[in-house]
């Protein structure tokens, strides 16, 4: 996955998480805890 569609991904889910009403820290982290696991995986 390029970086630009991996940065494109992570402020849409981040916009749309906003718009449902969630926190700010609570979406910033449950978005990095999601990619960090979907993009790196297991390790």
């Amino acid at each position: 996955m390029s970086y630009e569609m991996i940065a494109i991904m992570m402020f849409s889910s981040m916009m749309l998480m906003l718009m449902t009403g969630q926190r700010v820290f609570g979406v910033i982290g449950g978005v990095a805890a999601v990619a960090s696991l979907a993009l790196w995986g297991t390790g």
